[in-house]
């Protein structure tokens, strides 16, 4: 069976659009969902669009996430699976693989992404800005200074909650549990929108950005 076409993510969702992961490492394969393909993997189908957020279905399960995290929500299946889109409903062969996302052609720079000591200065500033505009306005953020120095704060109001750790003495970079800050380290520093967000929130935090600027 031939390789299925790769074509680019689209720019934004739209109702009725349907996806289709496979785990990279467990199946190793880039060619087309067909018919023994699918209980391995899955179909999420874009249920409502509005113009704040998008809902994805699957397995009986619905999330939601913002219209402006698209392109982040393709990017963090891509981290771990491959994904397809379906073009075309009236072939099998309607399936077209996503080119992986480097960076946000959306933004209307993705050509001129500079790279400066090994991080991706386009990719850190997307997330500078994603931090201000979902993360510290819409997500809920609790803070919890554990016994042995470490600050553990909960990130809840995305897809799933996810937890930032931040050392006050500044020992140890920030990590958070989210794939944006484990997969794509190379590309921002680990700085994903969450840790950025928690380190805005809190002044006896904010020095530790230092990190990802200079």
């Amino acid at each position: 069976m031939s390789q299925c076409p790769v074509i680019d993510a689209p720019v934004a969702p739209i109702k009725g659009m349907r996806i289709f992961t496979l785990g990279r490492r467990e199946y190793g394969t880039d060619r087309g969902p067909v018919s023994n393909l699918w209980p391995l993997g899955t179909c999420y189908t874009l249920s409502q669009v509005n113009g704040r957020s998008f809902y994805h279905y699957a397995d009986g399960v619905t999330g939601r996430r913002l219209v402006v995290e698209w392109r982040q929500w393709l990017s963090e299946l891509q981290c771990d699976h491959h994904v397809w889109l379906l073009e075309s409903e009236t072939s099998s062969m309607g399936w077209r693989l996503l080119r992986p996302l480097q960076s946000d052609p959306a933004a209307g720079v993705a050509a001129m992404t500079t790279v400066q000591d090994g991080l991706d200065r386009l990719e850190r500033d997307q997330r500078f800005q994603r931090a201000v505009q979902q993360v510290a306005r819409h997500y809920r953020l609790d803070r919890h200074d554990d016994e042995d120095g470490s600050i553990v704060v909960a990130v809840q109001g995305g897809a799933r909650p996810y937890e930032v750790r931040v050392l006050p003495d500044w020992s140890e970079p920030p990590a958070c549990s989210c794939p944006d800050a484990i997969h794509r380290r190379p590309l921002h520093g680990g700085f994903c929108k969450h840790t950025v967000a928690v380190l805005l929130r809190w002044p006896d935090l904010r020095c530790q950005l230092l990190s990802a600027i200079l």
